[in-house]
């Protein structure tokens, strides 16, 4: 299964913003936020969207789906795999 991950450390540590700054421009509960930038909860695509809006980005620019490092978290392997999912 493919988890949501976020650059949101980075692209704050870049711009020189602390986390609870910028949860106040986002008029949002500073814990919240600090929830979604360590990628414990994932966003609404509202807040995706307002997030990527005062950053200047765009969404893709700072939320990523990233598959598992180890092959058996997977249910199903990629393309080219001997095990086939079958019905």
């Amino acid at each position: 299964m493919k988890a949501v991950r976020n650059r949101l450390h980075r692209v704050l540590f870049e711009r020189e913003v602390l986390g609870k700054d910028f949860a106040g421009w986002c008029e949002m509960d500073p814990s919240h936020f600090n929830r979604i930038k360590n990628g414990h909860v994932v966003p609404s695509l509202k807040t995706a969207l307002r997030i990527a809006e005062l950053l200047g980005l765009e969404v893709e620019d700072i939320f990523f789906l990233q598959m598992p490092r180890h092959p058996s978290a997977t249910r199903f392997p990629g393309v080219g795999s001997e095990v086939e999912a079958r019905d």
